[in-house]
């Protein structure tokens, strides 16, 4: 059904006048559906609001793949509400309700295919698709536990279906909707990569919104602080430079502006550093977009995003760094020490320290969180550790000097093992493991492939990205906000698009055979990986091997030394041997001489 769905599309596109009644066509379509969420949120009558949400579904039944463009595109506005007449505001922002029109649409389109696929499926091929998504189901089923594990009161149960809806079980279906997709592209003729790519774009457009949106708050507060502050949200700090106001864009909190921020900026590097020698423009707008987002992290003043920014450019300048200086530790370790120190510079300026106040406040939280966890080692459920912190509910074992402050009443412990130990118990922390492991894995294959490959530097990207998300998470959330578990995925997705084999094609013989193909005729080349034993193995001997060029590093020179030795020995030695030739023939020719006639 989704194949001859994809044969109808194409060939509605082809009756069209030509290329550029085609683009204008797709411009359209994406205003339509731009138009139909604009509708449904910020239209004050009903009727506008229906007429959104039918416009925005019926467009997705024709083009799905335009349509799942708003879910990345809009996650940032996760705080948004819509609101139905008659009926209080309800916690449905628009990426929410764009995958679930988006859902509907597939459901619609792929169902009677799915049906039959389920009698034709062989059982081989099941097995090797629960097999790639092991982890995938792992944290569904953590989710899962995670609604049972609640505190008794009602909001706390409420609090828990939301988290799940948030965390889990729409992060996965963006990822099937996103599979199903590639499916339909691989069919039509296009690679994974290419068929994801769109959605990547989405992603990095809306984080430039963010950014300028950012910076045009921080702008306005300086040179009109009178007129702007009844305008817009800012936070004021007493440990950032003169009272400065930090950021907060579209967030609510500045450190939740930084933590997107940081996922968006290395990908928007990477496809600059792609069109930088090919199309000027394209490479300029790339650069435009990485300025805003570092500048909006700048002026959200977070600290933790800006030692995550230094993270993601380390891993950013590692393939110069070993073509440069052939090596990549020492050259390694003096970059970040120079970032390292740029950053701490930042700090010391602008927030006048390394840690401020906030420090001892984590610590506390950790402690705390620590405690929480020796009472329930499995967890104490999604988005529960409000209800155990906050001292109203009477389970807190929080410190005495926090009652009366704000961190009583944190969501999170701000560092991300306890983040996901709290809220998805060793499953859900053992799933996001693996799913970290394999991506790292499955990223430095594609990445050492064939290094520069504007594949590879999309791929370099997202590990970048993904290096800023586990630095800035040390301190700050990790996965446990709408925003930040979208982004985490798309990074997992768009690092799958690039190795081969593509694990939902895993029972599609066919298809998985087209996709070798495609993926063949893309620049970087693909990496067999054998499922997650063969990629535990990988991981194991790249392990094994830098291991071995760690303590081979620490006697490089000592073994240059010797080397050097050796061939002036041998050299010496090589004249010893000539002499003892030469003098040797000169003594066969006198004995020939004394031989008679």
């Amino acid at each position: 059904m989704a194949t001859s769905y994809a044969r109808r599309l194409a060939a509605t596109s082809q009756r069209a006048a030509g290329p550029v009644a085609r683009q204008w066509i797709v411009v359209a379509q994406i205003l339509g559906l731009a138009l139909g969420l604009i509708l449904c949120y910020f239209s004050t009558i009903p009727p506008l609001k229906v007429l959104g949400v039918l416009l925005f579904g019926l467009l997705a039944l024709q083009r799905i793949d335009l349509a799942l463009l708003f879910v990345p595109l809009t996650v940032p506005l996760f705080l948004m509400q819509l609101r139905l007449p008659g009926m209080l505001p309800h916690a449905v922002p628009p990426h929410e309700l764009a995958l679930f029109l988006c859902c509907a649409a597939a459901g619609f389109i792929a169902l009677p295919s799915a049906i039959r696929g389920l009698f034709t499926r062989t059982l081989s091929g099941t097995w090797r698709l629960l097999r790639s998504y092991a982890p995938e189901l792992i944290l569904l089923v953590a989710g899962v536990f995670g609604i049972w594990y609640t505190a008794p009161e009602s909001v706390a149960q409420q609090d828990a279906l939301r988290a799940f809806r948030w965390f889990v079980a729409e992060p996965l279906l963006f990822v099937a909707l996103a599979q199903f997709l590639v499916q339909r592209q691989i069919a039509a003729g296009q690679s994974a990569a290419r068929a994801l790519r769109p959605l990547l774009l989405a992603f990095v457009a809306g984080g430039a919104a963010v950014g300028l949106l950012a910076l045009a708050e921080f702008a306005g507060a300086l040179l009109a602080p009178q007129l702007f502050s009844r305008l817009i949200s800012l936070d004021f700090s007493g440990d950032v430079l003169n009272r400065m106001p930090r950021a907060t864009s579209v967030y609510t909190n500045p450190n939740n502006l930084g933590l997107f921020l940081g996922r968006v900026w290395p990908l928007a590097m990477a496809l600059l550093l792609i069109e930088r020698r090919t199309r000027t423009g394209r490479a300029l707008l790339y650069g435009a977009i990485t300025v805003l987002c570092l500048g909006g992290m700048l002026v959200s003043f977070s600290r933790g995003a800006w030692l995550g920014a230094a993270a993601a450019a380390v891993v950013l300048g590692l393939p110069w760094l070993r073509r440069r200086f052939h090596a990549w530790l020492l050259p390694g370790l003096l970059f970040g020490g120079t970032l390292l120190c740029g950053v701490a510079a930042l700090m010391l300026t602008l927030r006048g320290g390394l840690a401020g106040a906030s420090a001892s406040a984590r610590l506390m939280l950790w402690r705390e969180a620590l405690e929480l966890l020796r009472i329930h080692p499995f967890g104490v459920g999604l988005d529960q550790f409000y209800y155990y912190h906050n001292p109203v509910f009477g389970r807190s074992l929080i410190d005495p000097s926090l009652v009366h402050g704000f961190d009583q009443y944190a969501h999170q412990p701000h560092t991300f093992v306890l983040e996901l130990w709290l809220n998805l118990g060793p499953l859900g922390v053992l799933a996001m493991a693996l799913i970290v492991l394999r991506t790292a894995i499955y990223g430095w294959a594609v990445v050492r492939s064939q290094p520069g490959a504007p594949g590879a530097r999309l791929v370099h990207g997202a590990l970048a990205a993904l290096a800023a998300a586990l630095v800035h998470g040390l301190v700050d959330t990790f996965y446990c906000w709408p925003d930040l578990a979208f982004s985490f995925w798309l990074l997992v997705l768009l690092v799958r698009a690039y190795a081969e084999p593509w694990p939902a094609l895993a029972s599609q013989p066919a298809l998985a055979q087209r996709h070798t193909q495609l993926l063949a005729a893309e620049p970087v080349a693909a990496r067999q990986f054998g499922g997650v034993a063969g990629w535990l193995r990988m991981a194991g001997h790249n392990l094994v091997a830098w291991l071995g060029r760690v303590a081979a590093f620490g006697r490089g020179a000592n073994l240059r030394h010797q080397a050097d030795n050796t061939g002036r020995g041998r050299i010496a030695a090589q004249q010893v041997v000539d002499q003892l030739v030469q003098v040797g023939d000169e003594d066969r020719a006198r004995a020939e001489q004394l031989q008679p006639g």
